[in-house]
């Protein structure tokens, strides 16, 4: 086997991998689209999951998630002084 033939199984391979990677991701974005409200994913940046429970503030966005169900705490603006936190929960007053 010489250099040229091993430089040819490499590139094949980076190739496959490369095609690999690029489809994981593909199917991962698309999954992301499709089950978007599914977990305590944000649904505006899609970049943050709360690995130890919902009842966070995405660090990202600011947009809050109920301790409880998970689900997005929608605020009106004219609401936005009446929630209070208690404990790790969201209230509406």
């Amino acid at each position: 086997m010489n250099v040229d033939e091993s430089f040819r199984r490499l590139h094949q391979q980076f190739e496959s991998y490369k095609e690999q990677v690029r489809k994981i991701g593909e199917e991962a974005r698309r999954y992301q689209g499709e089950h978007k409200d599914d977990a305590p994913t944000c649904g505006i940046c899609l970049k943050t999951k709360f690995a130890d429970g919902c009842g966070h503030l995405c660090s990202y966005c600011r947009t809050k998630f109920c301790a409880r169900c998970g689900g997005r705490v929608s605020l009106r603006s004219n609401n936005e002084d009446k929630v209070v936190r208690i404990n790790a929960f969201y209230h509406l007053l």
